[in-house]
């Protein structure tokens, strides 16, 4: 009997061994889906069509906010890219702003403790808004193109560049070239060989617009 007994708790044990690593395979970061990340979001953001769709509230005083939002994943190293298509400006009442600058969005890459919505304004992330800027600790640069509903823009982030990385963006299919080369390491924006964080997708928008975004093999033809 105790034999037995033995018999049988040895095969639970292989059972629930093998359900254990079949749980983990399944949780594997290669299996994820890479999507909005709806609890590291601002509160006046929304997030719709299984994730790939943001934007911001824009009634009334909400017209004048910026609200913004990570992925749910983030990188220590390698190079990786994700497309944003601008799919439309939201209605609001905003008679004392220019109209190029009542429907922005600014997309890029933070490191994941950094402030969600100060995307291109600290010192840990990088951001090219609709306005043709490129920005990073809140000094903005001209860069690129002027984009807005309809265009598509691609982040790319090369952690493996030495000795620095970089960070480029794509309008439309158009290499735009790179924005900025950064110490990736601890002595910089500390996420490479650093227990300091991971670089973030992250895009911050003006509450006027709304986007969808493109990760993995899609991030190209978004």
């Amino acid at each position: 009997m105790a034999s037995a007994k033995r018999h049988f708790a040895e095969e639970d044990n292989s059972r629930s061994s093998k359900e254990s690593k079949e749980s983990e395979s399944e949780a594997s970061p290669s299996s994820l889906r890479v999507l909005l990340n709806p609890a590291d979001c601002d509160l006046d953001f929304n997030i719709d069509c299984n994730g790939l769709v943001g934007y911001g509230l824009h009634e009334e005083g909400f017209a004048y906010c910026w609200s913004g939002a990570r992925a749910n994943m983030g990188i220590t190293g390698g190079r990786y890219c994700f497309g944003c298509k601008v799919v439309s400006a939201q209605p609001v009442d905003m008679q004392d702003t220019a109209p190029e600058q009542q429907h922005v969005c600014r997309l890029g890459i933070s490191r994941g403790d950094d402030v969600v919505g100060n995307l291109g304004e600290s010192r840990h992330s990088f951001g090219y808004g609709g306005t043709g800027k490129f920005s990073n600790a809140g000094r903005f640069l001209n860069f690129g193109d002027k984009f807005g509903v309809g265009d598509t823009i691609v982040c790319c982030v090369d952690l493996e560049s030495k000795p620095l990385a970089c960070v480029g963006f794509s309008k439309n299919g158009k290499w735009l070239g790179a924005a900025t080369e950064f110490d990736a390491g601890s002595l910089g924006l500390g996420v490479v060989d650093s227990p300091l964080g991971n670089l973030q997708w992250t895009s911050a928008l003006f509450s006027a617009c709304a986007v969808e975004k493109c990760y993995g093999p899609d991030a190209v033809q978004c």
